[in-house]
């Protein structure tokens, strides 16, 4: 598909809306090759011409080329560059990464007033050492705009291939369509620690969605407001007031209206318990369309998933996993 083809391709979804962010290159990294960046470039020029106002992200591990950081200063919606950096650059994890590519990104973004949050994921006994989590820190609060802070996510293949660097995920059988963010035993709370006790001015978030919100001045966009993550995120008394504001339970008609759009019967939907319900197996991006539109947090009978697309479906309080390590 041409730049100008992916633009236009934009609307075309059915759970397209105005107000979410759009993200490029979700199933692989807009600047890991030459041509990936040509292509990229072009869709960027493409979509700054174009009468779209959603805000852009890009998720990357490589370097952010000059031009294509000017190219985002030029064009009229908001973009914001995840800089994934986890300190497991250069080990068998992540053995093409450079832990001075990533910093040399936060650098430039910054010096050009662009907006950079601090991807952190995941967390493996390689990099959960206090020493490690210490290093990366010091670093992104002079430069990012906050932290979005997350575990290991899981199917079968990724724990197979983590496996020899954490041997004791292989300790239990796990439903993953149960499971959340896999975390090293006592590492989520040192995180939580270090933050407040470091650095209390320097947002931190456990959920990308609230991470997202803040660098956009928008309130939650993902119905988190007022979950466990919610709690958990180190997260400024502005951005909580905001959300605050905004938030909403929505209509028996709102819910139906919304349902209606990612082909839901009214009977297979509910208000119950603070949150919504499918009463159904639902698309992954379903789930995202009826959270995004609604701002209130929705879980479904169950999931079908396609690609790499992932969506929470659990009960929050059940979302982390703690599994031991050799610390």
């Amino acid at each position: 598909m041409s730049p100008e083809e992916t633009v236009r391709a934009i609307s075309d979804s059915p759970t397209y809306h105005a107000d979410m962010p759009v993200h490029f290159g979700s199933q692989t990294d807009a600047f890991s090759t030459p041509s990936t960046i040509a292509h990229y470039k072009e869709v960027l020029r493409w979509y700054g011409d174009s009468d779209y106002l959603n805000p852009l992200v890009f998720i990357t591990k490589r370097r952010i080329p000059d031009d294509f950081m000017s190219i985002a200063r030029e064009v009229p919606q908001q973009v914001v560059f995840y800089i994934s950096y986890s300190g497991l650059a250069g080990t068998g994890l992540e053995p093409t990464v450079r832990t001075e590519t990533l910093r040399e990104n936060f650098i430039r973004l910054k010096e050009r007033s662009l907006r950079s949050v601090h991807y952190w994921r995941p967390f493996m006994p390689q990099n959960s050492h206090s020493d490690a989590i210490a290093e990366v820190f010091e670093f992104v609060v002079r430069y990012a705009s906050c932290s979005a802070v997350n575990g290991l996510k899981l199917n079968d293949g990724i724990q197979a291939f983590v496996a020899p660097y954490w041997p004791q995920l292989m300790a239990e059988t796990y439903d993953f369509n149960e499971t959340g963010d896999f975390w090293p035993t006592g590492v989520r709370s040192f995180v939580k620690q270090y933050a407040r006790l470091h650095h209390p001015d320097y947002p931190l978030f456990f959920n990308t969605a609230c991470s997202l919100a803040f660098v956009l001045d928008k309130p939650d966009m993902q119905g988190a407001f007022r979950g466990t993550m919610c709690v958990d995120s180190h997260c400024p008394a502005a951005q909580r007031k905001s959300c605050d504001g905004a938030f909403r339970v929505p209509t028996l008609e709102q819910l139906h209206k919304a349902a209606q759009v990612v082909a839901l019967e009214p009977d297979q939907v509910s208000l119950e318990g603070g949150r919504i319900l499918v009463h159904a197996k639902t698309p992954a991006e379903s789930l995202v369309y009826l959270r995004s539109t609604l701002r209130f947090p929705v879980v479904s009978q169950g999931i079908n998933y396609h690609g790499r697309n992932w969506a929470n479906n659990i009960d929050a309080e059940r979302a982390v996993v703690e599994v031991p390590w050799d610390s």
